[in-house]
């Protein structure tokens, strides 16, 4: 169907789009380097000098979390997958309907129709549960995302008044600074636990999380973006959009977990030593003690 592979296809591509999108934006910024580079040196020079407002930067992990909760919302609020899919399962059973209507109010029973018919009633049934199991579905295609692809992309987000800065920060790859002037953000939307920027139709997920701040605080942020979104169309969802708990884990997290028990392991192997070694140390001088 359609539909079901559009939303494999958002599940699956969404990292992809961001890298994407960021290697499009290193060749364009290239090009401009290589006309013109030692103008755009000293433009960029000057705006660092003249910008004094604040700055704030955090990170956000493209996680199976965040890859849930963006799905969740597009795929219901910006897509509307399951009003579409509601509205195809009802009209399947409406021509399943009107199929056997015919089929049984004529003289002779055709079997083309009664298979029509049931053909319709499948339709129905089918659109019907994926409207039901709508989370259930974008659980599935996600787990199949990762396990394709099990990296984890991080990335840094730098936000100030002026723009928003992306640059890929995962353990084993760096990449260079993007920044998009907040001119080019189209739209805003925010859920209980992340802010979606929207250039055209690529999202900056922004996760609502105090912790994940490295620069700044968070209130900053806060008011930096909601500020913009008064000139902006803005979206404020306070619905649960996740119903079903995550419990996935990611592998290079259960990796993380082995290391830090295998350090906290020597750690305590050593401290254990050296505690031996200052008892026999205090036996030896309790000895020489009892001696003289």
């Amino acid at each position: 169907m359609a539909d079901e592979k559009d939303l494999e296809k958002t599940s699956e591509n969404l990292e992809n789009e961001v890298l994407e999108e960021l290697n499009e934006e290193k060749e364009e910024v290239e090009a401009v380097e290589a006309e013109d580079a030692q103008t755009s040196d000293t433009v960029q020079e000057e705006t660092v000098e003249e910008y004094n407002g604040p700055v704030v930067k955090t990170k956000t992990r493209y996680d199976y979390r965040t890859m849930k909760y963006f799905n969740m919302y597009n795929m219901m609020y910006r897509k509307h997958f399951r009003i579409v899919y509601i509205i195809m399962g009802l009209l399947s059973f409406g021509f399943a309907g009107y199929t056997a209507y015919v089929a049984f109010t004529q003289d002779t029973i055709e079997p083309m129709r009664l298979v029509l018919t049931g053909i319709f009633a499948l339709f129905g049934v089918y659109f019907i549960y994926q409207s039901i199991c709508f989370e259930k579905v974008i659980d599935k295609n996600i787990t199949m995302h990762f396990y394709k692809n099990p990296k984890v992309v991080e990335l840094s987000v730098t936000v100030t008044e002026r723009e928003v800065t992306l640059q890929i920060d995962s353990k084993d790859k760096k990449g260079e600074p993007f920044p998009y002037d907040w001119a080019y953000v189209t739209d805003i939307v925010e859920i209980p636990q992340y802010f979606f920027l929207y250039v055209q139709k690529q999202p900056i997920i922004i996760e609502k999380d105090p912790n994940k701040i490295v620069e700044g605080d968070y209130d900053t942020l806060v008011n930096i973006i909601m500020e913009k979104a008064k000139a902006k169309p803005f979206k404020r969802i306070d619905k649960e959009l996740v119903t079903k708990p995550i419990t996935y884990v990611h592998q290079e997290d259960l990796d993380n977990e082995e290391e830090a028990e295998a350090v906290n392991e020597e750690d305590y192997q050593v401290n254990d030593t050296n505690t031996e070694v200052d008892n026999a140390e205090v036996n030896n001088q309790e000895e020489e003690n009892k001696e003289e």
